[in-house]
């Protein structure tokens, strides 16, 4: 309403309008089969991981697979992925830990699908291969079904990434969190968070 009211002639105001349509979402469920089955086609590694070795400036590499339990990156660790990547657990990226795709990617874009929850804090970071026009999207199946329940994808601190989707969850965005594009079934921000869309992403 331009910060005015709606009484009077004000021609951004249209009461009694009547809700818009839902919009499908971009991504269907048959892309997301296709991108877990080619995970799974790279092998599967069981268990929980912490992926905790290789701290330093070199970037320790995890080939295109399937992961059947919660993967984390802990702080301040460089983890580089081949893609498609799909974990059935949970996915958090702690403090300064940081993934990216491959450099070998170029200009293409990874993709990581997690059936679980997102975590991302203090500045932990998802990135594409460092190409301008790579991307890693980050994708959530985790269902929100009530304003209470956890986020799908929750990324706090100075947190970067590609793209983050969750087309059955809330994502919220905090403390400078900083995005190329999201989208979800419900978008929060707060704290400083920003979102720079990229045309073309």
């Amino acid at each position: 309403v331009r910060g005015n009211s709606c009484l009077g002639n004000n021609i951004y105001c249209h009461p009694n309008s009547a809700d818009p349509q839902p919009q499908p979402m971009p991504i269907s469920e048959s892309n997301i089969a296709e991108w877990k089955a080619a995970a799974e086609a790279g092998g599967t590694t069981n268990g929980n991981q912490n992926l905790s070795w290789n701290c330093t400036q070199v970037w320790g590499q995890f080939p295109a697979r399937k992961f059947v339990g919660n993967v984390t990156v802990t702080s301040s660790c460089n983890i580089e992925f081949l893609s498609p990547v799909y974990i059935t657990g949970t996915l958090t990226v702690e403090s300064g830990g940081r993934i990216r795709l491959a450099n070998s990617y170029g200009e293409q874009s990874g993709v990581i699908v997690v059936d679980g929850r997102v975590i991302m804090t203090g500045a932990g970071s998802i990135n594409g291969s460092g190409h301008a026009d790579s991307n890693m999207l980050v994708l959530s199946n985790y269902v929100t079904s009530s304003p209470g329940n956890l986020p799908a994808i929750s990324s706090g601190g100075g947190s970067s990434s590609s793209i983050l989707y969750a087309g059955n969850g809330n994502i919220i965005m905090s403390g400078g969190a900083h995005l190329h594009q999201i989208t979800a079934k419900k978008v929060i921000l707060d704290g400083g968070a920003v979102i720079d869309y990229n045309s073309g992403v």
